[in-house]
């Protein structure tokens, strides 16, 4: 629609550099495409979200869940399923515990 010219420059820029130039950048985007705001922002409830633990021990692994689900808390998550593995690691040498938990709405 528009031609965009990009240039890359080889050199390491300083923050505050990095910082106005990407200002510079929004402002420039935000005229050629006459917006105001060049983000839009969507808010959806999540429903459903499955996440993924693994670690050499049982306690780790333990923890790993608890503090997610507290943090899931926040999103009004509650843990609806949870199923776990253990699998023989010849690398580590160890036992590797794994789980698998679907968090549902409350």
């Amino acid at each position: 629609m528009y031609p965009l010219t990009v240039y890359a420059y080889s050199y390491v820029l300083p923050i505050s550099d990095i910082d106005v130039i990407i200002r510079e950048v929004v402002l420039t985007l935000q005229l050629i495409l006459g917006r105001s705001t060049i983000m839009d922002f969507i808010l959806d409830r999540i429903d459903n979200k499955i996440e993924f633990f693994q670690a050499y021990d049982m306690k780790t692994l333990e923890r790993q869940i608890n503090e997610q689900i507290d943090n899931n808390k926040a999103l009004l998550l509650d843990v609806f399923a949870i199923q776990h593995h253990i699998v023989f690691d010849p690398i580590a040498g160890k036992m590797l515990y794994s789980a698998v938990v679907h968090f549902k709405v409350k």
